[in-house]
């Protein structure tokens, strides 16, 4: 089996290096790329890597092209990835106009940040089918779809079970319960604006998490090139993948609506069944829920932490590894009261690793009557609030495996508003 990248560097021949080059001179050429001085650099970055056959990553990108600092973190910096979009736009511009007539195109494929080389003009041959073959094919087409067909009944079938046997967990059986409206709320990162050399920037700094941190930025710094907060959220995939794995559980028989941690407001606090998924760096007004919960968190390049009271002592949960490769990762679960006796249920992480496998725990059947009986057989019952950390080892992104290092119930009078 072939990735779709490697079938189009099949299709698309064989390119040496002079030819990459020539290539990426007409490109840079253009009146399209003419005033565009990151597009090119970065364009012509990703052609010397293809012509020494190495695939650079988001963070040699950052530090070789964007000048980042060795401290570049990508889960809290996204200028990469949106770099990477507007190369990828400019390109598709440039062969709809001055490049349509191109013999050869440069495209890099969505997930990936490296170039692929590919011919516009290939050599076409005509096949002749007897009716024989025809017929044996539309049979064998014919049997294919039957058998596919079948196991997407199967699997639409399994999935309603497990949907209804999740809904039906002391986890889940409160927003089904309730009258109340369902409001998901995805973790925004705070991003704000900068003029940089006469030209706007977008800075996303990890202890930059509200309009009150960016005041108290700019007073401390006396930086009047900051503008303010960007006026549109940015929602990173550790606040958007949790909401694809609920969506089946809600899907028949609740309505929901979704926001961004930024835009919520108390009275959404009031109003609503809420689950929230996203990082400890973007919670907001949300932050106000667990502070009778976490004693301390930290957040920040190399210094991720989490410190919980025990009861009887604290104790203190640090990241290990790096996130683009090996890595640990914790998620905070929490179900408690609402101020309006409203269910308030928390998925909060450090990176998208935690969030997914905490996820996944608690969107699983068996997973959710395994956590049922652990705390039956401590408490008698499973209480109606409760919080969980998980602990989630992957690879880029990746979850493995995923554990619970520590569970308890909540009292309903513990919790302040």
């Amino acid at each position: 089996m072939f990735s779709k990248k490697k079938i189009l560097q099949r299709m698309s021949g064989q390119f040496d290096r002079k030819t990459k080059r020539t290539v990426l001179k007409e490109i840079l050429a253009s009146k399209e790329f003419a005033s565009s001085h990151n597009n090119k650099k970065l364009l012509k970055y990703l052609v010397e890597a293809s012509i020494k056959n190495t695939t650079p990553s988001e963070y040699d990108i950052a530090l070789d092209v964007f000048e980042k600092g060795p401290h570049f973190n990508p889960n809290e910096d996204a200028s990469v990835r949106v770099a990477i979009h507007n190369l990828r736009k400019k390109l598709e511009d440039y062969y709809l106009h001055e490049g349509k007539h191109a013999k050869s195109r440069i495209e890099i494929p969505k997930g990936s940040y490296e170039v692929i080389f590919r011919r516009t003009h290939t050599n076409t041959h005509r096949f002749v089918f007897s009716p024989k073959f025809l017929l044996i094919l539309l049979l064998i087409t014919l049997t294919a779809l039957l058998a596919w067909s079948q196991i997407e009944v199967q699997k639409l079938k399994q999935n309603s079970v497990n949907a209804a046997q999740i809904a039906k967990s002391p986890v889940w059986r409160d927003f089904f319960q309730s009258a109340l409206p369902k409001l998901v709320v995805l973790g925004d990162d705070f991003f704000f604006l900068k003029t940089k050399k006469n030209q706007e920037i977008i800075v996303r700094r990890h202890n930059i998490n509200s309009e009150a941190d960016l005041q108290n930025l700019v007073r401390e710094s006396g930086d009047q090139q900051i503008k303010g907060k960007t006026p549109y959220a940015f929602v990173p995939m550790a606040s958007i993948k949790p909401l694809l794995s609920i969506l089946p559980i809600f899907r028949a028989a609740q309505k929901i609506k979704i926001e961004c941690s930024s835009a919520l407001q108390t009275k959404d606090l009031l109003d609503n069944d809420i689950i929230f998924f996203g990082t400890f760096r973007n919670l907001y007004i949300l932050d106000q829920t667990i502070k009778n919960q976490v004693y301390k968190y930290r957040i920040g390049w190399g210094k991720n932490s989490l410190t919980l009271n025990l009861g009887d002592s604290l104790a203190t949960f640090s990241l290990s590894g790096n996130p683009e490769k090996h890595h640990s990762d914790y998620c905070f679960v929490s179900k408690i009261r609402g101020p309006h006796h409203n269910t308030i249920l928390l998925f909060i992480s450090f990176f998208e690793t935690g969030i997914i496998g905490a996820t996944n725990y608690m969107t699983d059947p068996k997973s959710l009557q395994n956590l049922t009986k652990m705390f039956t057989r401590r408490f008698g019952n499973f209480p109606p609030y409760f919080q969980v950390l998980f602990k989630t080892t992957g690879f880029s992104r990746t979850a493995f495996t995923t554990h619970i290092v520590y569970f308890n119930r909540i009292r309903p009078e513990t919790i302040e508003w």
